[in-house]
């Protein structure tokens, strides 16, 4: 659905990516998971987006369920494929060594919310993502030269590149899993960070929720979760507020 100004909201309740559509060019926020790539030409249709207006992926980070779609974009339209140089790697193939790590603490403390979330994720190519061979590299404060014209906010934590892409101009940040409205490992809903399992460093995603408030946005649109439309200060104070299960 649109969710702002000539942005739309594709993927999976569980999984969210969105097309940035700017004067007949477009550019995609995150591609989802590798089972559902060969499903993003007709969610682009959907929307009335043919796969040859797509220019751009900027991914939010690099895990496999942001960037799962990336490499068919990139070789079926000639889209560029952009990611923080801190999560290139992981982009590239190279799997987070804090996966093999955080996997029998997850199981762990696993609930019935999260078994099932897995078992979906697993199915839709979680732990075989398609690689990208061609990645473009970004850093902190970067206004990219892509449909939208997004910058680039740091927000570490989740990951070391995590980043929000904001379009100043239309008052909509991306958050990727900085900040999100479900969380995929608990069930719980509203803003929040990801549960701490998930994150690589969560003082360093909760002072990044900072960052964010700093910004001047009026929708924020999360990696995993419903759009929250009002002042995004007021999504960091609800995020803070609620933790990180």
């Amino acid at each position: 659905m649109q969710v702002a100004e000539g942005v739309f909201r594709l993927g999976h309740p569980l999984v969210n990516w969105y097309a940035v559509v700017d004067g007949g060019r477009v550019t995609l926020i995150d591609s989802g998971l590798t089972g559902d790539a060969s499903h993003i030409v007709d969610d682009l249709a959907s929307v009335g987006i043919a796969p040859n207006q797509v220019e751009a992926v900027v991914l939010t980070h690099g895990h496999s369920d942001h960037f799962g779609g990336a490499e068919e974009v990139r070789t079926t339209a000639g889209a560029h494929v952009h990611v923080h140089n801190a999560d290139a790697a992981y982009v590239r193939g190279k799997p987070p060594l804090q996966n093999l790590v955080r996997a029998p603490r997850l199981l762990r403390h696993a609930s019935r919310e999260f078994l099932g979330t897995m078992r979906f994720f697993i199915s839709h190519g979680l732990l075989r993502p398609t690689a990208v061979k061609v990645v473009d590299e970004f850093d902190d404060g970067a206004i990219l030269p892509v449909p939208g014209a997004p910058r680039v906010v740091h927000v570490p934590g989740h990951t070391a590149g995590s980043s929000a892409l904001f379009l100043a101009s239309r008052g909509v940040a991306f958050t990727g899993d900085a900040l999100v409205t479900l969380d995929c490992y608990s069930g719980r809903t509203g803003p929040r960070l990801l549960a701490r399992e998930s994150n690589d460093d969560n003082a360093a995603a909760l002072a990044s929720l900072e960052t964010l408030a700093g910004l001047k946005a009026r929708v924020v649109l999360p990696g995993h979760g419903d759009p929250f439309n009002g002042e995004i200060r007021d999504a960091v104070a609800a995020a803070k507020a609620a933790g990180a299960a």
